[in-house]
């Protein structure tokens, strides 16, 4: 989670062309009457971007390794 942290405050003071820094303005510029996210709905999401993606990774590939008929020698 440490690498988390690390990640927003690099990209609060040099943000880029991505979706972290997106996050971060739309966090810093909510408009009125909306509601923006707060610290830790940003660290989670970012969370859940990072571990999400690897699971559907190994969802993804795991059931196509086991149909695999192997090597046929």
């Amino acid at each position: 989670m440490a690498a988390t942290h690390l990640l927003i405050s690099t990209k609060r003071s040099a943000p880029a062309d991505d979706l972290t820094s997106f996050l971060l303005a739309a966090r810093e510029e909510g408009e009125e009457g909306e509601e923006s996210l707060n610290e830790h709905e940003l660290v989670a999401t970012l969370l859940l971007m990072i571990g999400g993606s690897q699971t559907t990774i190994n969802s993804w590939t795991t059931p196509s390794a086991n149909r695999s008929p192997g090597p046929t020698s």
